[in-house]
């Protein structure tokens, strides 16, 4: 019979202790670590105050970019939110400025993801919650995805043309001869280099040239951004897809964007115009290629 006073018998319920010490540090660490220091009250007062000063050229932002707090108080403007982690010069085009809902403790963090070009205009405090204004300079002056409306979309099979007229206004999308599910080109956004991009979603076909054409005006530089959206990328059905710009017969661009990547990589094409230029894409395999590009001029 063990003495209960022997040390050897409770030295077999020490790996026990510990792990119930651990696991108490544990959950006061993640309560401490990840607890709320922002009040709702604060986020609402925001909230309104955002609704309240909204212009159609203002976008809306918040800091952390993972929480939905300020979201239900929004009382306007909610197709005007952009959850960007990280803001590209091409992502401010269309907007004058930006206003963001931010943890007062991150304001300098939440300047940092608008970009190198954003400049900050004021800070509005609400407690716990603050209000950053910061304005966008004015970059492009055209947009491929605005001037959608005015494209011309073709099919090309074995050198015949097929001209694809049926543009859908509400939805900002052309179709063919008949309605399909995939196959169409569309002013949408997609998952791009994993970050949600507005642009002109042009979906490739087996043995056959998708060309857009646009009047682009004149201007110094066109900047282009193309490549396959995530479900796309993670496909093991589809193939490499080759993507064109050209003047005329002139070819501006060539890029075959790999059947797995997702990035959204960007072209600079020397422009002076104004021009009719050419958007084409092509692929072997059509399985989820869901393709997309944007093009901006620099005036």
């Amino acid at each position: 019979m063990t003495d209960a006073t022997d040390p050897k018998r409770w030295l077999q319920f020490l790996p026990a202790a510990l792990l119930v010490l651990t696991a108490c540090f544990s959950v006061l660490g993640h309560a401490f670590l990840f607890s709320d220091p922002t009040s709702q009250s604060d986020w609402q007062r925001a909230a309104q105050y955002v609704s309240a000063n909204l212009s159609p050229t203002t976008m809306i932002r918040v800091e952390p970019v993972w929480t939905d707090a300020p979201l239900v108080y929004l009382s306007s403007g909610r197709a005007q939110i952009n959850r960007n982690k990280q803001l590209m010069a091409e992502d401010q085009h269309g907007y004058s400025d930006t206003l963001v809902l931010t943890e007062s403790g991150r304001i300098d963090e939440a300047m940092k993801r608008l970009g190198p070009d954003a400049k900050r205009e004021e800070v509005v405090p609400f407690g716990t919650v603050s209000v950053l204004r910061a304005a966008f300079p004015a970059r492009y002056s055209w947009s491929a995805h605005e001037a959608l409306q005015d494209a011309q979309l073709e099919r090309i099979t074995n050198g015949e043309v097929q001209r694809c007229t049926k543009w859908d206004a509400g939805k900002r999308r052309w179709d063919c001869d008949k309605i399909d599910q995939w196959v169409y080109v569309r002013d949408m956004v997609r998952e791009v280099g994993n970050e949600p991009r507005q642009c002109v979603f042009m979906h490739p076909l087996p043995n056959k040239t998708v060309r857009l054409t646009f009047e682009v005006p004149a201007g110094r530089n066109l900047v282009i951004r193309a490549g396959l959206d995530l479900r796309a990328a993670r496909s093991s059905r589809g193939s490499d897809v080759l993507f064109r710009v050209k003047r005329g017969d002139d070819v501006l661009l060539t890029h075959r964007v790999p059947a797995k990547s997702n990035d959204w990589t960007r072209f600079d094409v020397p422009h002076s115009g104004p021009a009719q230029l050419t958007f084409e894409v092509e692929t072997e395999k059509i399985f989820e290629r869901f393709f997309c590009f944007d093009a901006w001029v620099e005036p």
